[in-house]
């Protein structure tokens, strides 16, 4: 498959922010690779063939219905030609993203080292062999700390959608979860018990009489068990925003914790998996 000048890229005539971004995103790719600039249209206006189908519309379920989003998992994206058609389409709210960075990335060799650095090779012509992929992330939340993965562009080109990428609607946002860093103060709030029950604290606290956001759980004593247990699932199940898909349960800095191990399996949201 050859793409032409007589290609457009289509998108349903009510598609989401990230799905428009997504095909603004492969038409400045693509004119910067070869030149060129093919029009984004909507599904309701007709075609000869010569398309490239970008996220769900009527125009693609009527060709690959298997390919409605419905159909597709959380991040999951699928490359495929047809004919004169290329589709780049995924699931959830990152998916069909994806797919479009999956094939600028993998067919065309580009690449976005940091905000401020890529690499998009030129070409006199863009061909293809037949396609048919269809892949998601081996894992379901990717986070790391590093200057740049606040960019929200820079993160969805590289699949990065951990909690220090913007929750931005037009870049598929990010996976949301309870808290972050060291979490137990929230959890057990020294101010709260350590007057009455030193004893729920590690034994530095306990020598210090530290009250602050560095003291550190007993994990032994199964009042202080109960007590995160019980916050923590009363945080995910109340949620700020979008559900949230795990909690972080983290020492302070400092001190000793004991007995952590007895948190192991205990905490379950309904309708959320464990993590």
């Amino acid at each position: 498959m050859k793409l032409s000048a007589s290609h457009r890229i289509v998108i349903a005539d009510d598609a989401p922010a990230r799905v428009r971004t997504a095909a603004n995103e492969l038409r400045s790719h693509l004119r910067a690779v070869a030149g060129g600039d093919l029009p984004v249209v909507p599904a309701s206006v007709p075609g000869d063939g010569s398309e490239i189908l970008v996220g769900d519309s009527p125009r693609l379920r009527a060709l690959a219905p298997e390919l409605a989003a419905p159909g597709l998992r959380e991040e999951e994206h699928v490359l495929r030609t047809a004919g004169h058609r290329l589709i780049l389409t995924g699931g959830g709210r990152r998916g069909t993203l994806y797919a479009v960075f999956s094939f600028l990335r993998e067919h065309l060799g580009c690449r976005w080292f940091t905000p401020d650095c890529a690499v998009v090779p030129r070409r006199q012509a863009i061909e293809l062999p037949p396609l048919d992929e269809r892949r998601a992330p081996a894992y379901e939340y990717r986070h790391f700390i590093l200057t740049g993965v606040d960019d929200p562009a820079w993160a969805a080109r590289n699949g990065y959608n951990g909690y220090d990428s913007p929750d931005d609607p037009a870049w598929g946002g990010h996976v949301a979860h309870w808290h972050y860093g060291h979490s137990l103060h929230a959890l057990c709030p020294a101010e709260r018990y350590f007057a009455g029950h030193p004893e729920y604290f590690d034994s530095t606290s306990r020598r210090k009489r530290v009250v602050d956001d560095y003291v550190n759980l007993c994990f032994t004593n199964d009042d202080v068990v109960r007590i995160v247990v019980d916050n923590m699932r009363r945080a995910m199940a109340d949620g700020d925003g979008d559900p949230a898909l795990m909690a972080l349960i983290r020492a302070n800095h400092l001190g000793d914790t004991a007995g952590r191990e007895q948190l192991a399996g205990q905490i379950r949201c309904p309708g959320k998996p464990a993590r």
